[in-house]
């Protein structure tokens, strides 16, 4: 499996590629290839554009969805069929991820519990507690981008 990272140094990029070397390590299995992206669908079209047909991973996780789209558009141009040839899956689910074709496997966060702990943190803050740091868990919303 590929990963389609973030820009190098922001936290949430940083987080995500951890989180696909720890995930492939678990499950036994060698990265492919990591390409820097910068959170944008042009971005993820040049890469998809740039990608050697014949050495295509299995599947190619992106950092989130607009990278996925750019991607997507890309492979459709170049006649790479997702999931066929490659699976591709993003991170954020977008409201447009259920409408892109073919619809885009992703990972849903958990946004609304993810502000409530926002505010339950800052209200610790301002009253002089240490807030403990929580780890929601993320739900995989599988579509047809996936084989």
């Amino acid at each position: 499996m590929a990963h389609v990272s973030g820009p190098v140094g922001w936290f949430d990029a940083d987080c995500r590629v951890d989180g696909w070397r720890e995930a492939l390590a678990a499950a036994g299995l060698q990265p492919h290839d990591l390409i820097v992206g910068d959170w944008s669908a042009p971005r993820g079209y040049e890469i998809g554009q740039a990608w050697d047909k014949r050495r295509l991973p299995d599947a190619i996780f992106c950092a989130n969805d607009l990278t996925a789209v750019g991607l997507l558009a890309a492979f459709r141009e170049r006649r790479i069929r997702v999931p066929e040839n490659v699976s591709v899956v993003g991170f954020d689910d977008l409201p447009t991820a259920a409408y892109l074709h073919p619809a885009l496997t992703t990972v849903r966060q958990p946004l609304e519990q993810v502000g409530e702990l926002c505010v339950q943190v800052l209200l610790s803050a301002i009253s002089g507690e240490s807030p403990s740091l929580q780890a929601l868990p993320p739900t995989l919303v599988v579509r047809h981008s996936t084989r």
